[in-house]
């Protein structure tokens, strides 16, 4: 099922952690680079796509790494400059992922009378293009994060009116029912606001049909009861994909 939801709605349907709480996804200087140019690229937080709420430092990340789409993997690392970003050159022609994962995150630290307490882990992943041949298929693979999405067509190759397969993994099974939100950069100055959602069939798999070229904002929220660990109440579970339509 694939539609487009009025914005009250979109909120409504949306778990309460992803209502109420910041995401992590990767800001990219730009999605299409040539071989061997060097691009700037953050994890950051934020609530309104591509706005920077705060950019998440290094030290926090359980993984941070560049995937080749031949498969090669290769960690992130640097120095951030003075507004958070990373350098990183890429040389092979094909479709490249930069992933990112949180370590987990105990929300509130002393919970209040009748407050649930949450464990967040977030997770994400930007699509960047390098000009050239196509390359290897690595993008389309799950990388092992606890819940990702994993696109089973390629958006850098996509145009407006495209149909393109996402799939949502958890531990690396197909997530049923699960609801895709997608976004662009100036659909609502309302935090948490999407424009377009759609749900997993019985494989995991979403339709996004898109309706317009330009970056995107993909998200998916999973959260279950902590039946096994002490003081916590509910696990959150959040993944991103971002990645750029290209014009016509």
């Amino acid at each position: 099922m694939n539609r487009q939801l009025p914005i009250a709605l979109l909120i409504y349907l949306l778990p309460v952690s992803l209502a109420s709480a910041h995401d992590l996804w990767i800001n990219v200087e730009k999605h299409t680079v040539d071989p061997g140019e060097t691009l700037k690229i953050a994890p950051i937080h934020g609530d309104i796509f591509p706005r920077v709420t705060f950019t998440r430092p290094l030290d926090t990340l359980a993984e941070f790494f560049h995937l080749g789409p031949g498969g090669e993997r290769r960690k992130v690392e640097g120095t951030p400059d003075r507004d958070g970003w990373l350098s990183l050159k890429l040389e092979e022609p094909g479709t490249h992922m930069i992933v990112a994962a949180t370590k987990p995150v105990i929300w509130p630290e002393q919970p209040e009378a009748g407050q649930q307490r949450l464990r967040f882990e977030r997770y994400a992943k930007a699509l960047i293009h390098v000009s050239g041949a196509r390359g290897g298929r690595a993008w389309s693979k799950p990388v092992g994060d606890r819940l990702e999405i994993v696109p089973m067509d390629d958006p850098t190759t996509a145009r407006e009116g495209h149909i393109l397969r996402l799939q949502v993994l958890f531990e690396g099974k197909p997530l049923d029912y699960a609801c895709l939100c997608a976004t662009y950069p100036g659909f609502s100055e309302i935090p948490n606001t999407y424009a377009y959602a759609t749900r997993t069939d019985a494989r995991g798999i979403g339709l996004f049909e898109v309706p317009r070229p330009g970056p995107w904002l993909i998200l998916v929220v999973h959260e279950l009861p902590a039946a096994n660990e002490a003081g916590i109440d509910l696990l959150s579970y959040h993944a991103a994909l971002t990645f750029v339509i290209p014009e016509q």
